[in-house]
């Protein structure tokens, strides 16, 4: 596993609030959400300069 680094994010009440709702529902904390959403959007981006 690759070494983890702690990040300080400033965001909007209503996302980090959707965020916690994705963790919970997921059964997930929710810097483990981020982390995954986060991977998702880059490897989309990578993907469609690719295309």
């Amino acid at each position: 596993m690759s070494e983890i680094c702690v990040m300080s994010v400033h965001l909007p009440k209503e996302l980090r609030q959707k965020l916690e709702a994705k963790a919970k529902a997921t059964d997930r904390s929710l810097a483990a959400v981020v982390r995954v959403l986060l991977n998702q959007a880059l490897k989309q981006q990578h993907d469609e300069v690719a295309a």
